[in-house]
C-alpha cells in the first residue's frame, strides 16, 4: 500500500460499506448497521442466515456484491475473521473495520487469532481488532454503535478503548463541543494511534487532535506524530493510562496493551508539545476550549465574578496550575472605579468581584465592555455563582454575545463562561431552544461548570502558546 494516508482518509470518509455479520440482534451487529444505514452511504448487509436486515437485502458473502465497497465492516466470530478478509482482499477493497473481540487481549489463544491478521499487511488497510468503530462527523458518517447528535467542529480524538470513544462522544456533545472524527483503534493489528494522530496533523480540518492511549505502539511514529501537530499548530491533547502499576497490568487485560515507561513517556511530551492531563474530563475541557480559541489565550486573562468565595478559590487554582491572574494597571482599575461596579472600600483584584446585580441581564455589558477594550487583556472570563433554581438569565447571554461581537475586527478576544453551581442545564442540538447555555455555545462561547476545569484548560493553553512561541522553556 503506498499512501496510507489517502487510504486512511478514504477509510474514514467512505461512500459505500459492506457490513458482515450484519444482523437485527446484539449491540455492534444491529447498532452499526443502523449506524450505517442512518448516514446515507450506500450499505450492503452480508449474513448467510439472514434474508435481510432491517429492510435491506442480505448477501450470503462479499463475493456476491453488485459492487466494490469503500470499506468492510467485520462484526463476525473471531474464527470467521480471517477468511472474511481473504475475501475481502480477493474482491479488491481497501480496508477494514474489525469490531470483533477475543484477539490478544483474551490469551495465548487470542494472539494466535490475531497472528493470522498481521499476515493482511499491505493487502488491505486493518482497524482494529477489539475496536468500537469511527465516526466521521463532518460527512455525517457514524461508523460505531452511538446514538444523538452532536456539534461539527474541529477536535479529532482516538482512544485505544471503544467504550471511552462513545462515552466521550457523549461528554463532548454535553458541552457544545465541535467534533470532527472519532476512532477506535482497539488492539491495533495494523492502523495505530500514532498513524491516526499524524494523520490529524495533515487534515486541513482538525484544529486539536486529542486521544486516550494505553500504550505507544511504535515510539518513532509518536514523537513524529506529535511534531507534526506542534509544527501544524495543534494542540495534542492526552491522557495515558498504565502509568502506575495497577494501570499498567489493567491496560495490559483490555487491550493487549504494554503501557510503558511512565517517566519516558511523560519527558517526550513535554519535549514535543504534547498537553499530557491526568482524566477524562481534563481532556474534554482543554480540547473543547482549543478547538474555540486555542490559540488566542494566555496569561493575560481577566476574570470577573459576583462571588468572593469563587474569586478567591479561582486565584488559588490559577496560582497552582502556574498562570496567576495578572493584576490589572492603574487605568483599567479606575474605570471600574468610575462605572461604581466594585464598593469603593473593596481593592479591584484579579479576579476582580463585582456587584452582584451587576453580572445580570443587560447590566452585564458595563462589566464586560471595559475588559474588551483593554489592550492589557487577552482574554475574559466570567464566573457565575448560581443555583439551578436562578440560571443565568437568556438576556445575560445575549449580552454577553453581543458585547463580544463588538470587539475590533480581528481582536478575536475570546470570552470565557463559568457557571459554578448548574446541575439541570447542558447543550442540546436543538434550534429551537433558548437556554443561556445553549445560547452561549451556540455563539462559540465556551461555558464551563467548575472552576478547576477552566482555569486549567486555561492555563494548560496559555503555556502551550507560550512554549510554542519560545516566551519560556517547556511547558508546565
Amino acid at each position: 500500500m503506498k499512501d496510507r494516508t489517502a487510504a486512511l482518509r478514504a477509510m474514514l470518509s467512505p461512500r459505500s460499506v459492506v457490513h458482515v455479520g450484519a444482523s437485527e440482534a446484539g449491540l455492534y451487529p444491529a447498532g452499526i448497521f443502523r449506524s450505517l444505514a442512518a448516514s446515507g452511504i450506500e450499505v450492503f448487509p452480508v449474513n448467510p442466515n439472514r434474508q435481510a436486515v432491517f429492510g435491506h437485502d442480505c448477501f450470503r458473502s462479499v463475493r456476491e456484491l453488485p459492487k466494490v465497497p469503500d470499506l468492510a465492516m467485520i462484526t463476525v466470530d473471531r474464527a470467521h475473521v480471517r477468511p472474511v478478509l481473504s475475501d475481502c482482499v480477493e474482491a479488491g477493497i481497501p480496508a477494514a473495520v474489525v469490531i470483533s473481540s477475543g484477539f490478544a487481549e483474551a490469551g495465548q489463544e487470542g494472539s494466535a487469532f490475531q497472528k493470522e491478521l498481521e499476515a493482511f499487511s499491505g493487502k488491505i488497510l486493518i482497524l482494529g481488532p477489539n475496536c468500537a468503530g469511527f465516526a466521521n462527523l463532518s460527512a455525517g458518517i457514524v461508523a460505531t454503535r452511538f446514538a444523538g447528535s452532536c456539534c461539527v467542529g474541529g477536535i479529532s480524538f482516538v482512544s485505544q478503548s471503544g467504550a471511552l470513544m462513545m462515552a466521550l462522544h457523549g461528554s463532548f456533545a454535553a458541552r457544545g463541543a465541535g467534533l470532527r472524527y472519532l476512532v477506535s483503534v482497539g488492539n491495533q493489528v495494523d492502523v495505530g494511534a500514532e498513524e491516526l494522530l499524524a494523520f490529524f496533523a495533515s487534515d486541513p480540518g482538525t484544529t486539536v487532535a486529542a486521544a486516550f492511549l494505553e500504550s505507544v505502539k511504535d515510539g518513532r511514529a509518536f514523537i513524529s506524530a506529535l511534531a507534526l501537530n506542534h509544527a501544524a499548530g495543534k494542540p495534542v491533547v492526552l491522557v495515558k493510562a498504565g502509568r502506575t502499576a495497577v494501570g499498567s497490568a489493567l491496560a495490559a487485560t483490555h487491550t493487549a496493551a504494554a503501557a510503558g515507561e511512565a517517566k519516558v513517556f511523560e519527558a517526550v511530551c513535554r519535549q514535543y508539545g504534547a498537553i499530557l492531563v491526568d482524566d477524562i474530563d481534563d481532556l474534554v475541557s482543554t480540547a473543547l476550549l482549543a478547538d474555540r480559541c486555542g490559540a488566542r489565550l494566555s496569561r493575560r486573562t481577566a476574570w470577573i465574578t459576583q462571588s468572593g468565595g469563587l474569586g478567591s478559590l479561582l486565584g488559588d487554582r490559577a496560582a497552582k496550575a502556574g498562570l496567576p491572574p495578572p493584576p490589572f494597571s492603574d487605568g483599567l482599575r479606575s474605570r471600574l472605579r468610575e462605572l461604581e461596579l466594585v464598593p469603593a472600600w473593596q481593592p479591584i483584584l484579579n479576579p476582580v468581584d463585582v456587584r452582584g446585580e451587576a453580572m445580570r441581564g443587560a447590566a452585564i455589558r458595563d462589566v464586560l465592555l471595559p475588559f474588551m477594550q483593554a489592550d492589557e487583556i487577552d482574554c475574559v472570563g466570567l464566573l457565575f455563582a448560581k443555583s439551578p433554581y436562578r440560571p443565568i438569565e437568556a438576556e445575560t447571554a445575549r449580552t454577553i454575545i453581543a458585547v463580544r461581537d463588538e470587539a475590533p475586527a480581528g481582536s478575536g478576544k475570546p470570552v470565557i463562561v463559568v457557571w459554578v453551581g448548574n446541575t439541570s442545564e447542558s447543550y442540546v442540538d436543538d434550534p429551537q431552544a433558548t437556554s443561556a447555555v445553549v445560547l452561549l455555545v451556540r455563539a462559540g462561547i465556551p461555558v464551563f461548570f467548575q472552576a478547576g476545569d477552566a482555569i486549567g484548560a486555561v492555563a494548560r493553553l496559555a503555556l502551550w502558546n507560550e512554549a510554542r512561541r519560545g516566551d519560556h522553556a517547556g511547558l508546565a
